[in-house]
């Protein structure tokens, strides 16, 4: 399975390529790419596989402009730079399925082959594009909060054609994505992180199958679960050595205006590494790797 990181700045992308010579899976939204689409192109070898969202939640969270024009017009002229790419699902309501699937004929209607997304697994959208023959489909739903949630529309794909490939919007929940079928996932989680001032490190030493430590490395937050401050986290030696080894980080490194970069940097590569962790376990599990 893969991760797709969401929404990565260039400049990010650039360092970690130049850090780790390895290109990654990205996904990019229409509603955030900008003018810097262009350098994306550009630098596509940085890119193991690139995949675009269409702006629907950006555009539901604010006051964006983007209708399924807009998209469509995106898509005819940059399709050749995705290996997909996702529907204007517009409407995130349980009942919404009509006016997605509208936006979903508008764009096919065009030439273009978006992949459907399901906000609702509880009436017939599954079976509708299961049925329709389409070979990945997108869960987006807000009902999608929980494993057994997840785990029902999964199940109810697969039922249907085991041959389909699911895509989670928004997800990088370990246990779902380690437990069930789930050919990839997005999440600019890497981001959110890094944005209240942790760093997520795996642990090889816990014995948890969720080995994320949270570090805070901007001052005093109290440690809590598996949240730490980085003066007195129990592996701080384990952790510095992890710094060094991988970026050439001190301490120092990750504060201040440059910090918050190499902070982000870090947290993308806890992401990067965390897809060949989850597919390993897979295969362990005997889960297919899809």
């Amino acid at each position: 399975m893969k991760i797709y990181n969401a929404s990565i700045p260039l400049g990010l992308l650039k360092t970690y390529y130049e850090t780790f010579h390895k290109p990654i899976n990205v996904l990019l939204s229409i509603a955030t790419v900008g003018k810097e689409l262009y350098k994306f192109r550009e630098n596509r070898h940085m890119i193991r596989s690139c995949i675009c969202d269409s702006g629907a939640w950006s555009t539901y969270n604010s006051d964006l402009e983007i209708d399924v024009e807009y998209v469509k017009t995106f898509y005819c002229n940059n399709k050749d730079l995705f290996d997909w790419y996702i529907n204007f699902d517009e409407d995130f309501s349980t009942q919404g399925f009509a006016k997605n699937l509208e936006n979903q004929r508008a764009l096919e209607e065009a030439g273009l082959s978006p992949v459907p997304v399901v906000h609702n697994f509880y009436n017939d959208e599954i079976e509708y594009y299961v049925e329709e023959g389409y070979n990945i489909i997108a869960l987006g739903s807000s009902q999608n909060t929980s494993l057994d949630a997840t785990k029902y529309a999964v199940e109810k794909i697969k039922k249907l054609n085991p041959e389909v490939k699911i895509h989670l919007l928004g997800c990088a929940k370990i246990n779902i994505l380690t437990e069930l079928p789930i050919a990839s996932s997005d999440s600019a989680a890497w981001a959110i992180s890094g944005k209240f001032g942790f760093i997520k490190y795996w642990n090889w030493r816990k014995e948890d199958n969720d080995k994320t430590d949270h570090i805070y490395v901007d001052g005093s937050h109290g440690d809590k679960g598996n949240s730490y401050d980085f003066a007195t986290y129990p592996f701080k030696k384990e952790l510095e050595d992890y710094l060094e080894s991988n970026f050439g980080f001190s301490y120092k490194d990750l504060l201040g205006y440059r910090g918050q970069f190499n902070v982000l940097l870090i947290n993308l590569h806890y992401y990067v590494t965390l897809e060949d962790i989850i597919n390993e376990e897979r295969r362990r599990l005997n889960i297919p790797p899809e």
